[in-house]
This record gives C-alpha cells, structure tokens and sequence, in this order.
C-alpha cells in the first residue's frame, strides 16, 4: 500500500478569514524577495495585502498576547521590555549613496 501524506487544506480559519492560511501555495515575488533578506520562512506565514481593520484586529488579539481593544475601540498591545525609544536609537535618512541598497 502506498505512502498517503495528508495535508490541511487551510490552517487558521476565522469568521474574518473564512479561507484560512493556504499551505504550500507558490510564494509572491514580494515573499521570495523577503525571505532573502529577512530569511522568514514563509510555509509559515501568510502576507494580507492590504486587510481591513476589523481583520488586523482580529490577528492582533488572536496572535498577540497582551492585546486589547479599549472602551473607546482603540487597539492596544504590549510591547515588551523595550517600550520606548532609546536616545541612541538611529534614524535611517535617504542618500544618494545608499538609495538603491535600502529605499
């Protein structure tokens, strides 16, 4: 008898995202490209482009421990150990010399 391999159609569905997270779809050039720099293994994330509100929310409290949303409908989240900037945190300020490397 041969090897069955059994894989979810879709892992993570909410009523905001009734599809899911599709596994093993062919990667976005945006993807291939950030894995390369940023070296995420993207079988394990999906990009949204362009979500709504609602939908930002739902993930934000879904997969963010510390997060809320307030009496007034404002989204909080907790940050960590580092809450605030550091005076020597540096500020990246586009250059000639640098354009095509970062921007």
């Amino acid at each position: 008898m041969a090897a069955v391999t059994v894989i979810a159609s879709n892992v993570n569905k909410t009523p905001l995202h009734p599809s899911g997270v599709a596994p093993h779809q062919e990667h976005t050039e945006l993807e291939e490209e950030l894995h390369e720099t940023a070296h995420i293994d993207y079988d394990r994330v999906a990009i949204i482009p362009n979500a709504s509100v609602p939908a930002l929310y739902e993930d934000a409290l879904v997969y963010e421990t510390g997060s809320a949303i307030t009496s007034s409908g404002a989204l909080t989240a907790y940050s960590g150990k580092k809450t605030g900037r550091s005076p020597l945190d540096k500020r990246i300020v586009e250059e000639d010399s640098s354009k095509n490397d970062i921007w």
